[in-house]
């Protein structure tokens, strides 16, 4: 008897004895060494999970993300190693979280949707759930260190789909969770809580905002109907008696829905975003990712941006050079001397040099030249009330104009030696 008593008290307890169930949708291929998912547990904790099952097993690391875009940082406010790659992006190391004993393996960033706390839960939804998911999902590649070998993860954001989405937060508990925000359901916030959740939705939304602005202007209707800042400005959140408690509830419900987000829409949007080309050095030297599918051709693709870049930057700042100088005719001061300005114009020349027919430079001239007119025109006007403030002004342009000279010279662009240069528009001006 006494042992019938002792297995039905198992049974009853076996529930909370069990290991939580998950779900999960992969974010790369199942093939790799390592791979990654999103990952709900029944016990309410969803996040990114770095799979090491098939590799060595560990259950910790650190993780790197290549990507042109770092906008999860303007909510979820950490620091990165300085001085950084532009393009490689470091996760905390404080993120990283074990994983629950049933795979190999460790979250990147896991969060408690079931939070009891109000702020607390709602900055798990939208931030370490939400943003760091969206975060990983438009970038090209996750290197994963574990002290015992390095790995990249090619990203595959394909799997988020709205309808799987939801059943795996379903799954975790979120939309129970999100009847804290219910106004019509849940308790009024104090005037610390309106602080915390009007901080939290103004952060979501700011770095929504910055992929939006990062993203073709062609590509931002869409996108830009996911930003939505709960007050007009931030410090109106440090001002929780003027706050409508009902609508940041409301707006705090809205936006924790992540399962209806336009994952798809800004993923898409971001797909054609190639790497700087100092994350393309990183990947090859440092994470051996020589061989990696259309590598070659991508950094053939980040080094024409780059030079097309320069260019772009380098006819800007001739532009307000000459502008200077226009503008400064008439008080018969001279910012930049005749031999300076040859110089200029020979350099410019040069960089010039084995880039037409590769690059649009007369293209790049327009764009460089295009508030040429409205520069003139400020400066003659600054120039007829203070001549000696503008003549600083100017000369600080022409400063401007040799440092990028000189960043060219060890910059993507390959200056040739001096010798025969092609005549340019600059030269025709």
């Amino acid at each position: 008897m006494r042992h019938w008593l002792v297995l039905l008290l198992v049974l009853w307890c076996w529930p909370a004895l069990a290991e939580p169930s998950r779900l999960s949708l992969p974010l790369s291929s199942p093939a790799g060494e390592v791979s990654l998912s999103f990952v709900c547990r029944s016990d309410g904790i969803v996040g990114l999970f770095v799979d090491t099952s098939r590799a060595n097993r560990a259950t910790s690391g650190t993780v790197t993300l290549f990507t042109r875009l770092d906008f999860a940082r303007r909510a979820a406010h950490f620091d990165v190693p300085s001085p950084a790659p532009d393009g490689v992006l470091a996760l905390p190391d404080q993120w990283i979280q074990g994983g629950d004993g049933a795979q190999s393996g460790f979250f990147i960033s896991a969060a408690d949707v079931r939070n009891p706390e109000r702020t607390a839960a709602l900055r798990a939804i939208t931030v370490r759930a939400q943003l760091v998911l969206l975060q990983v999902a438009t970038a090209k590649f996750v290197g994963v260190s574990t002290g015992e070998g390095r790995f990249l993860v090619a990203v595959d954001p394909r799997a988020l789909d709205p309808s799987a989405l939801a059943r795996c937060l379903e799954h975790a508990g979120l939309s129970v969770a999100r009847t804290m925000f219910d106004a019509r359901r849940a308790p009024a916030p104090s005037r610390a809580e309106l602080t915390g959740l009007c901080l939290t939705l103004f952060n979501r939304a700011d770095a929504l905002a910055a992929i939006v602005e990062a993203v073709q202007p062609n590509r931002r209707e869409r996108l830009s109907h996911s930003v939505v800042h709960p007050t007009q400005d931030q410090v109106d959140c440090f001002r929780p008696e003027t706050l409508d408690s009902a609508s940041i509830l409301a707006a705090a419900h809205e936006a924790s829905a992540i399962a209806a987000f336009d994952y798809a829409g800004f993923t898409s949007a971001t797909a054609d975003m190639g790497l700087p080309l100092e994350a393309y050095a990183e990947l090859r030297e440092t994470w051996g990712g020589r061989d990696l599918p259309g590598q070659r051709e991508a950094e053939v693709e980040a080094l024409r941006t780059a030079k097309a870049d320069a260019m772009r930057k380098l006819y800007l700042q001739f532009s307000r050079v000459l502008a200077c100088i226009e503008s400064l005719k008439q008080s018969r001061l001279e910012p930049v001397d005749p031999h300076r300005l040859s110089q200029f114009r020979s350099e410019l020349n040069r960089a010039e040099l084995g880039l037409r027919g590769e690059i649009d430079l007369d293209a790049l001239w327009m764009d460089g030249f295009q508030d040429y007119q409205r520069t003139t025109a400020r400066l003659r006007t600054a120039a007829a009330t203070s001549p000696v403030a503008t003549l600083d002004i100017c000369s600080n342009e022409a400063t401007r104009m040799e440092t990028l000279l000189a960043r060219l010279a060890a910059g993507p662009i390959a200056v040739p030696a001096r010798g025969a240069a092609m005549v340019s528009k600059a030269e025709l001006r």
